[in-house]
């Protein structure tokens, strides 16, 4: 579900040999294809009736693929009953399908988050940033438990970031081809809870491992749990967790592949973690070390953010003191014995979450008004309305029209403007000037015959630059 809903024509991004697709609801052009893979491949697509762009997942019409199609629909009707903006949840357009192959069609989005870090160097994210991104991921996540769902799947690959620019850090779930309705379940390894590895009853809280596991990615800058295999799994998690009780082993059906019997006669447990040496000579496979980070305790994810600043103390002080509420919450999502971790509901609670604390112990400092104001407008985000791509020189354009005496003028005060972006009122409609009517760099007109078009109240619109000229306030906008 990658790409931008770029506002380029038809003509320009819509290859005329592309391939259309056929639905009772209109047809559609594939522009790019954003992505392949063993279930088949996501493109970008352009809907002609309407101009909207969208992001298509498509299957081969094969009995395996059928039925994975026809399951995720199953989820994906389920969870349209819901509003995919207040629970961050992919919007989900229509299904139809052909002699060859099955479509579902979906919202496009811009970008998952393992493809956010890779273009940062995969540098770690900071701690206010992770906190807007885990508190819409929990809202999902307590939305599909009310709907008796598990997602079973959670990873940076299936959580998208919706628009960084407009949005920052506004995500979104998506891919649910793996969702369940508590009955069977297929995590990717780096993310698969105890209870998954050891052959143990689950519930929903396997998702709330898997969250636990991306967001120690996502402040590491590298997976916290990397196995090649699901021994080395079992034992990454054992060296920095500690061993999971003896109940849980003596209950799980696959706690045999990877632990043995304790032979040691004053020893505390039971059941003792085979070592490298003998899981190789018993399965023939090579065990590996590929951590990055290897941690012999989750208190030491603190550390990472203890570096040298020029920050001001206090400002230094606060994020550590968040840092220490976000690895509190982390631990308890990542609870060996799944009755003992967190739930969604609970952890919207966490002091880590509200930011309760952070307020009352470091409220006055730029961190903290930061860290609101960012969660603040991820949560705000209202979906725009669609608008239909025109080029520049396109005056059919319905918020687009000649000015009138009335509308043609220079804002002089002008409404007031939030951060990036404003929504006009009807008090406030001002226009948008087309082409550079005052040259920035000098503060004087160099074109006196620049058009100006005026614009409907309800459009967003976004500074591009501000500046005076005798005594006016210039704004260049763009729609």
């Amino acid at each position: 579900f990658r790409g931008r809903n770029a506002a380029a024509s038809h003509a320009q991004q819509c290859p005329t040999n592309s391939h259309g697709m056929y639905s009772s609801a209109g047809a559609y052009d594939i522009v790019q294809v954003l992505g392949k893979g063993t279930f088949g491949e996501v493109a970008k697509c352009w809907k002609r009736n309407t101009g909207q762009y969208v992001a298509i997942k498509i299957l081969k019409n094969d009995a395996d693929r059928k039925r994975i199609a026809r399951y995720e629909l199953k989820m994906l009707r389920i969870l349209k009953t819901v509003d995919p903006d207040e629970f961050h949840l992919v919007r989900f357009f229509e299904y139809f399908s052909d002699d060859a192959k099955f479509y579902l069609v979906f919202e496009l989005l811009e970008k998952n988050l393992f493809e956010f870090q890779k273009e940062n160097n995969f540098s770690p994210l900071p701690v206010q940033h992770i906190r807007t991104i885990t508190t819409q991921l929990l809202r999902a996540l307590q939305k599909m438990n009310d709907l008796s769902l598990i997602h079973a799947d959670i990873k940076p690959e299936n959580i998208m970031i919706v628009d960084q620019m407009q949005y920052p850090f506004r995500v979104k779930v998506i891919d649910f081809g793996s969702a369940i309705v508590r009955n069977k379940v297929n995590v990717s390894r780096f993310y698969r809870a105890p209870e998954i590895l050891l052959g143990l009853p689950f519930c929903e809280k396997v998702d709330m491992w898997s969250l636990g596991c991306v967001m120690a990615e996502l402040h590491l800058g590298c997976p916290l749990y990397p196995g090649n295999n699901e021994y080395d799994q079992v034992r990454y998690i054992v060296e920095t967790q500690e061993q999971p009780t003896d109940r849980l082993l003596n209950l799980g059906s696959k706690a045999h592949y990877f632990f043995k019997r304790n032979t040691h006669p004053h020893s505390l447990h039971e059941w003792q973690l085979k070592s490298v040496t003998e899981y190789q000579s018993e399965t023939l496979v090579q065990p590996l070390e590929t951590r990055i980070c290897i941690l012999k305790s989750l208190d030491q994810l603190v550390r990472v953010t203890l570096f040298k600043t020029i920050l001001p103390d206090s400002e230094v002080v606060a994020r550590v003191h968040d840092c220490k509420n976000m690895v509190g919450l982390l631990k308890r999502m990542l609870a060996l014995d799944s009755p003992e971790r967190i739930s969604a509901s609970a952890a919207l609670l966490h002091t880590f979450i509200t930011m309760e604390q952070l307020k009352t112990r470091h409220g006055q400092s730029e961190y903290c008004e930061l860290s609101v104001q960012g969660l603040n407008a991820a949560l705000k985000y209202k979906k725009p309305e669609f608008r239909r791509s025109y080029t520049e020189t396109d005056m059919s354009h319905p918020k687009c029209r000649k000015p009138t005496e009335q509308t043609a003028q220079v804002m002089s005060k002008g409404p007031e403007m939030g951060h990036k972006h404003h929504k006009s009122t009807a008090e406030s409609t001002q226009v948008f000037v087309k082409g550079p009517q005052i040259d920035p760099r000098y503060h004087k007109p160099i074109d006196q015959t620049s058009q100006v078009i005026a614009i409907e109240p309800e459009v967003s619109l976004m500074i591009f630059n501000q500046f005076k000229y005798n005594n006016t306030s210039i704004y260049i906008l763009q729609y």
